[in-house]
This record gives structure tokens, sequence and C-alpha cells, in this order.
């Protein structure tokens, strides 16, 4: 049976504490990937992860692939409350302010 997935391929925290996501969008035989190609996306500091994996998955299912599920979500989620503590959210939060930067 042939079957499309999307999982989590690799999650990376920057040195300033953005989340850097990777997902393999997979066709699948019997266990067997035929196909994986990547989709990106990133979060920045104190960001709204909920918010960009709404953008990602309405993406995702625009292009005829199956949306990021739920529980892969939670390990997002699990990862940035990890480390995005109140200090590091406030250093970025400062950064911008002293860069006048208003997104990333």
């Amino acid at each position: 049976m042939i079957t499309k997935r999307t999982v989590i391929s690799q999650i990376e925290v920057t040195e300033i504490g953005h989340l850097q996501i990777r997902f393999a969008k997979q066709i699948v035989e019997d266990g067997k990937v035929l196909m994986s190609e990547y989709h990106r996306t990133a979060v920045e500091c104190g960001g709204s992860i909920d918010a960009q994996m709404v953008a990602v998955n309405n993406n995702l299912v625009e292009m005829g692939c199956m949306p990021v599920s739920a529980d892969d979500i939670v390990r997002i989620s699990a990862i940035a409350n990890t480390d995005w503590t109140q200090q590091r959210v406030a250093k970025w939060n400062n950064t911008k302010a002293a860069n006048r930067i208003t997104s990333v």
C-alpha cells in the first residue's frame, strides 16, 4: 500500500534561540520510502509555534502533502518550551528592539 506522510527530519535551535525545522515529505510503500523531499520553516525565539504550524500545514495541504501530525507539533513545542526561558526570550526581544527588527 502506498501512503504519504510528513515527518520531522531535523529540529535545530540556533544560537539566538530561533527554531529551524525541517520536515520530510515522503511517499512510502510497505514501509519503504520511495520519495522524500524537504520542507522547512523557522520560528523566532518566543514566537508562536501554533500559528507557524497552522501556516505550514495549510501550505503542505495546498501542495497535496500530509500535514504535520499533532504529536510532532507537541514535540516541537516541547523543545521550544525547554529552550525559550524568560531570559532567552527577553534577550532576543532586547536585540530586536536595539536593532529595530520587526520580524525574522
